[in-house]
């Protein structure tokens, strides 16, 4: 009796639409097919079990052998691992029993609530069944409560209780993220992603997943982005390039030592990174690669800079700086890239300052134009 693989499915897939969190268990059952019937009933006699009333069974055989042994050794490891998801307070139900066409390989497919929960309850259930074949003791309790402990270390906060229960009253799917506190609400182009209380309606939660390094990289690891584990040591020393990204489209690449690069981003690379800021759900950004050569698919994300050095990208290009007392220009980094990215203009309203005739005065005190300039200086 062998664990092949344990993977969790966490959307609409082909085993099951509702239910669509999902534990697939992958057992390879080829070395208990000389049984006895008799021994295996006895053994499996006291083994806390879901009612087969309470539950919901499907099965399915892609092969026609007759297998009756290894069929009911399937069937009790789902049921194992359902019963002992319920004693630990997480109510599940349902359970598919997939046999395949390789002889003596079953998946054994069940419903679970917390996802690292579900995966304890698979090995919990393959370890007791292991030591029952084996011919040694069991201890049930301490699987229940390691499940337990589990449960509690994901436990989440009431406040997002609230917003999961109310998506789900409206059937709308949630799933973690990572964490206790970032969720997934909805699938595709429907997708928000919750901060605790907060929405990706505002840049604070994309703010918060770039600031937070580790948020960051488990974002882009469940992409395939390739990405540098170690944060960088020294920007002044650090070999690579530095990407713009403004409205989710790639603006501009430099080397990190501020000279323009001959190399052309090809399309697959433009995709890339344009991906990597829809990940983030940020859509001005600055990344920085490591590597030397830009069309390099395994170039890997060293940081992400969620405030974009917009003078140090513009150093190329043409500006001119005009500042009066009247009157206080725009910054020319910023302006100089309003003027070569029209698609990021349409984003940042320019606010003219007013001129002096027309500043705010008071009844008490007239106010002059000097005494105003630094606040008239646009970002």
């Amino acid at each position: 009796m062998k664990i092949i693989s344990i993977q969790a499915l966490r959307g609409p897939n082909v085993h099951s639409f509702n239910p669509y969190k999902l534990i697939h268990l992958r057992l390879d059952l080829s070395e208990e097919n000389l049984l006895n019937a008799d021994d295996l009933d006895l053994m499996l006699k006291n083994l806390p079990l879901i009612p087969e009333e309470e539950m919901a069974l499907i099965i399915e055989n892609q092969i026609s052998e007759p297998t009756p042994q290894l069929d009911l050794l399937a069937k009790t490891a789902g049921r194992l691992a359902l019963e002992l998801q319920n004693k630990s307070g997480l109510h599940v139900h349902f359970l598919k029993i997939l046999k395949t066409i390789y002889p003596g390989t079953y998946g054994v497919i069940f419903e679970y609530k917390e996802e690292e929960a579900g995966k304890a309850a698979a090995q919990a259930s393959f370890d007791i069944l292991q030591s029952l074949l084996n011919g040694q003791q069991l201890d049930l309790e301490a699987y229940i409560e390691k499940i337990e402990n589990i449960k509690l270390a994901n436990a989440i906060s009431p406040g997002i209780k609230m917003i999961l229960d109310a998506a789900a009253s409206r059937g709308i799917p949630a799933q973690r993220l990572f964490g206790n506190e970032y969720f997934m609400l909805g699938y595709g182009k429907f997708q928000k992603t919750l901060y605790k209380s907060l929405n990706s309606h505002t840049n604070a939660v994309a703010s918060r997943m770039a600031s937070d390094r580790d948020s960051m990289m488990e974002l882009l690891y469940e992409a395939s982005i390739p990405f540098t584990r170690k944060a960088i040591a020294s920007r002044e020393l650090f070999i690579g390039f530095r990407v713009l990204i403004l409205n989710h489209e790639f603006a501009k690449v430099i080397i990190s030592d501020g000279t323009s690069t001959q190399q052309t981003p090809n399309e697959s690379t433009v995709f890339r990174l344009e991906r990597i800021s829809h990940i983030l759900n940020i859509p001005d950004l600055e990344i920085w690669m490591h590597g030397e050569n830009l069309n390099d698919p395994n170039l890997q994300v060293a940081d992400v800079n969620i405030t974009p050095d917009l003078e140090f990208f513009s150093q190329d290009l043409p500006h001119k700086v005009r500042k009066s007392q009247a009157f206080i220009s725009m910054d020319f980094s910023r302006r100089a890239l309003l003027s070569e990215y029209p698609s990021f203009q349409s984003r940042v309203p320019m606010e003219k300052p007013r001129p002096p005739d027309s500043l705010p005065t008071s009844s008490n005190k007239q106010v002059h134009a000097p005494d105003l300039l630094p606040a008239m200086v646009c970002m």
